[in-house]
């Protein structure tokens, strides 16, 4: 991630401050687009589609579910979103407080984002809840398995793929940057610099089957829709799962993203998110994964000397 105890973050800090509230609670202030491009007319690029290239922030604090208080609701009043936001800077600080965070992080490192007036991510069902999961068979008794090698973690563990798709607000690093061309579409995530290249030139998937799945893109009107199958079975989810992803600016501003999971594997029906990208002027932070993931190294070492005590047989 960007936070990495690094000389040159260091001297980030010391000379840019700016750059560390974009991951801080000071962070809507300093990553918020310019107020007089609110709202205004729709940029257009040459062949006339809507303008998506840029960096696109999608911190929020809206819930993945509806809480059990909002049953039945969609939206929030402007009341009732300043509220949620007040109880979520309070849970934020008590769990730092009792539990704390990744590493010996505190809630300087933290950017969480903003509240919408929405109830929940997801929007189908329109409960604003997952889906039930598929029935399966149990795990098998026992102790757990210790991981053979590095392929035994998850891509996650290993700096390899942790940002989707489809895209999910987190606690850091929720940036995004979109290029797009006449025939392509680059889709560049700040967690762990995830890059997809998408063809926007009517090919069909191929079928290799990759981390993040294989994407191939069209516009439906000004609305940019990504279709993704063929993710590896070790992935985020197995290689059944079937992603589309929806890209409509709505503003200067804003784009509107949605994206609807079919996973039978783990679902017993498809769901849809959607919440806002919002422009920002911060740039994709340096993703140095690797520099200080020790934990990787720490859990094999862990579970080869687990090994060496284990009875010979």
């Amino acid at each position: 991630m960007r936070l990495h105890h690094t000389a040159s973050l260091a001297a980030m800090v010391v000379l840019a401050s700016a750059s560390l509230f974009g991951q801080s609670g000071a962070g809507p202030q300093a990553r918020a687009a310019a107020p007089a491009k609110a709202h205004g007319a729709i940029p257009r690029t040459a062949d006339g589609h809507p303008d998506l290239n840029g960096i696109w922030d999608y911190a929020t604090i809206t819930p993945l579910e509806r809480p059990a208080e909002f049953a039945g609701k969609t939206e929030l009043t402007p009341e009732e979103q300043a509220q949620w936001e007040k109880q979520d800077e309070e849970r934020q600080i008590s769990y730092q407080l009792t539990v704390g965070g990744v590493g010996s992080y505190n809630r300087e490192w933290y950017y969480w984002g903003q509240a919408t007036n929405r109830t929940s991510l997801i929007v189908d069902p329109p409960d604003g809840r997952l889906p039930p999961l598929t029935p399966r068979k149990p795990a098998p008794a026992g102790a757990p398995r210790l991981p053979a090698g590095p392929e035994d973690l998850s891509p996650g563990d290993r700096c390899i793929s942790m940002s989707g798709p489809p895209f999910r607000p987190g606690a850091y690093n929720n940036n995004v940057g979109l290029f797009v061309t006449s025939g392509t579409l680059v889709i560049l995530n700040e967690m762990i610099h995830n890059s997809r290249i998408v063809p926007l030139d009517g090919r069909p998937h191929r079928a290799m089957l990759q981390w993040s799945g294989d994407s191939i893109g069209r516009w439906d009107g000004d609305t940019l829709v990504v279709d993704t199958i063929n993710f590896r079975s070790d992935a985020a989810a197995g290689r059944g799962k079937h992603l589309t992803e929806r890209f409509q600016r709505v503003d200067a501003v804003t784009i509107e993203y949605s994206a609807t999971i079919d996973d039978p594997a783990t679902y017993l029906k498809p769901y849809t998110l959607s919440f806002p990208l919002r422009a920002t002027n911060q740039p994709i932070y340096e993703y140095a994964c690797h520099e200080g993931n020790y934990s990787m190294t720490n859990r094999l070492a862990i579970a080869r000397a687990q090994d060496a005590a284990q009875p010979a047989r």
